[in-house]
């Protein structure tokens, strides 16, 4: 059925609602009313146009609009903005002239001249990846790979900025882009310009993680995040129930599941491309669901705590971390079953809690005072300093021994705290140490406390430890690994806690373990 004319009148309100936002723009100009996440994304764009923020990041799965409805808003920004440059980048110089031919497609359209009849392009600059409107809006196409010389930005677009999953992994490919976003487009752009970065998240360590980093860090600019699942989790922020499709009109649920399930799909490809989250393969080292979580206020009765550093003694952005946590052994009843059935309860076997996780990035004075503290007291969380009680003082505490942790080793000793020197090498590498303890985790003898009331997950300084670990060894951020894998070589070592797959019981049900327990100090 034909629709029946609009009159000049609903003809004029239709054009009038067109410049108002994003979405109407894009339905006025080429004919596509958006669906709910692409209405969301049009709220964003418009929110940064308006100047309520002036950083967006868009992270969507292939085939959602995000380019298409970023390339609206560019052709809008360009018609309201007269006399503004914009850079709009992507991982080659080819398909982002492509896309700038689309742009100048749209602005030179019927519909785009009925909204804004004043402007056209320019016909002296109109190549499709170089381009001029003849109120002065300028635009230029550009390849990360490219240097942009001579230019300004009042609105610089990054769209998927890496090609592929091979590009992702290739360290080299993601540091060429860092130095591109920092030195290249960085020392273009004009005060108070606008960014939008557009992308498929691939890789832990891609640019968008990065700035994610740099956010948790407490550097760096905010940026807003417009983050949106295939599939939706806890907290969506479209308000969808966990499962429910983020296009379903387009994608079904039915038919992203049997994606999911396609040989090809890996957990890590799934994770990264559909719903946002790189992580490593189900064949990575660390797999979240292996920490346990203590569903208490109070934590268990600890019989010995033991706190482990990994410094590093310069404070400037580029540097690592200095991190360190602590960690209670404690005693928990485990029965012993045949088909499900308890059969008696065994001998208590000793497992490991995390009491307290720190890290930043610190000068010698601070990263002293701060051992100091946190050997005095393990809840010292770094910002107000805290009276010790006495109850809550590690009973060892071990620093690798290595040319930059010598100094903290003395000053410890000096302050009377028990503290050991921890060499690490003599285990392999960082992945080879991961992997020795990593039967510890998986057999449950590591335990997170979980966040009040509820207990259903980590809390929050905990669930920042668990994420480092499970992104290892894909993630650049390691410092907590490296803390917990030199507690835990040391709380094997000294036979304190071990895989109960290992334990064997005797004629009278009591743990036989091969051999005593050694001092852990």
């Amino acid at each position: 059925m034909t629709p029946r004319p609009l009159t000049p009148e609903e003809e004029l309100l239709r054009r009038r609602r067109a410049r108002q936002g994003t979405a109407e723009y894009t339905d006025y100009v080429s004919h596509r009313l958006l669906p709910a996440h692409g209405r969301f994304l049009a709220e964003k764009l418009d929110a940064l146009n308006a100047g309520e923020f002036n950083n967006l990041m868009i992270a969507m799965p292939p085939g959602h609009l995000k380019s298409f409805l970023t390339q609206h808003f560019i052709a809008r920004f360009m018609a309201t903005h007269p006399g503004e440059p914009v850079i709009h980048a992507s991982h080659t110089q080819k398909l982002v002239a492509r896309w700038g031919g689309r742009i100048r497609g749209l602005y030179n359209s019927p519909e785009h001249q009925r909204l804004y009849p004043d402007d056209r392009v320019s016909s002296d600059v109109r190549a499709s990846d170089e381009w001029e409107t003849e109120r002065g809006a300028s635009y230029i196409a550009a390849g990360v790979d490219t240097a942009i010389q001579g230019r300004r930005a009042r609105l610089a677009v990054i769209d998927d900025p890496l090609r592929n999953m091979q590009d992702a992994e290739s360290e080299s490919a993601r540091e060429t882009l860092w130095q591109w976003y920092g030195g290249d487009l960085g020392t273009r752009l004009l005060p108070e310009a606008k960014r939008i970065l557009i992308q498929t998240r691939f890789h832990l360590d891609d640019l968008a993680g990065r700035i994610l980093q740099g956010m948790r860090d407490g550097h760096g600019e905010p940026w807003e995040l417009c983050i949106l699942p295939a599939i939706a989790g806890e907290k969506d922020p479209l308000g969808r129930e966990p499962g429910e499709a983020l296009w379903p009109e387009e994608y079904s649920l039915e038919w992203l599941l049997r994606k999911q399930k396609q040989p090809e799909m890996t957990r890590r490809v799934w994770s990264s491309l559909y719903q946002q989250s790189p992580t490593v393969d189900s064949g990575g080292i660390i797999d979240r669901s292996w920490f346990k979580l203590w569903r208490s206020i109070e934590p268990p009765k600890i019989k010995f705590v033991l706190q482990s550093w990994d410094t590093a003694l310069t404070a400037n952005k580029e540097s690592a971390y200095s991190a360190c946590t602590t960690w209670g052994v404690f005693d928990e009843p485990i029965a012993r079953e045949e088909k499900g059935i308890v059969l008696e309860q065994r001998e208590d076997i000793p497992a490991v809690i995390l009491l307290s996780a720190f890290r930043k990035r610190m000068e010698w004075p601070e990263l002293r005072r701060m051992a100091q503290r946190l050997a005095a007291d393990y809840r010292d969380d770094g910002n107000i300093p805290i009276r010790p009680d006495g109850k809550h003082r590690p009973d060892t505490v071990l620093v690798e021994a290595k040319a930059n942790s010598r100094a903290m080793l003395l000053d410890l000793m000096h302050a009377g705290v028990s503290v050991m020197g921890f060499n690490p090498d003599k285990y392999g590498d960082k992945v080879a140490r991961v992997r020795l303890i990593t039967d510890l985790i998986e057999n449950g003898r590591v335990y997170l406390p979980g966040e009040p009331p509820g207990f259903t997950r980590p809390r929050r300084w905990a669930e920042e430890f668990q994420d480092q670990c499970a992104a290892f060894p894909a993630d650049a951020s390691r410092d907590y690994v490296d803390t917990m894998t030199q507690a835990f070589l040391r709380i094997k070592a000294s036979g304190w806690v071990m895989n109960t797959e290992n334990a064997t019981f005797g004629e009278e049900g009591r743990r036989a373990t091969g051999g005593e327990r050694q001092a852990i100090y």
